[in-house]
């Protein structure tokens, strides 16, 4: 598919084409709005986003995927709210737990975000962005040695920013 190989505008294209056929083929329309997200244009994407759901309200990628968009616009409770729709309709949903954790870390709310990556690492105890992410929020919550745990954690796992993390909270690792 043209869209793994980032060629964002033929794909723009394609789906344009595949949509004067099929003018409510909400796979298309979900993938129009992952374009536009892959380009920046996160309002669009939403706008995409919005006309899949409204062909299919149960398609439960469509509101992961605005979510992703809304946080990317700093519209927290919004992707927040997208996240929750996308676990009612997946639930157990790794992603869609660590991305309400990530939302309400971003609103400040610490507890519930260190609520929400534990259960994210209980669905997927190998995914290393989670325990990243919750090593963030432990940092906020002035809990060094959990986030020094998890920063650890997700050091072994792979994360890319883990080390540098570690180093700059406890300059030893």
């Amino acid at each position: 598919m043209q869209f793994s190989v980032k060629e964002f505008s033929e794909a723009l294209k394609t789906q344009s084409r595949a949509l004067e056929l099929k003018p409510n083929d909400k796979l298309t329309l979900f993938w129009c709005g992952r374009t536009y997200h892959e380009l920046g244009n996160y309002s669009m994407a939403i706008e995409e986003y919005n006309k899949a759901i409204s062909v299919d309200s149960n398609y439960e990628p469509s509101y992961f995927s605005r979510g992703r968009s809304y946080l990317n616009m700093k519209e927290y409770k919004l992707a927040r709210n997208d996240f929750q729709t996308s676990l009612d309709l997946k639930p157990g949903s790794f992603r869609a737990l660590g991305y309400i954790g990530l939302s309400h870390m971003k609103l400040g709310e610490v507890a519930e975000a260190i609520s929400y990556f534990t259960k994210s690492i209980e669905q997927n105890p190998d995914f290393a962005t989670t325990y990243y992410e919750r090593g963030l929020a432990y940092i906020m919550a002035d809990q060094k040695e959990a986030a020094l745990q998890d920063l650890n954690k997700a050091l072994q796992l792979g994360h890319p920013r883990a080390k540098e993390k570690l180093l700059e909270l406890d300059g030893t690792k």
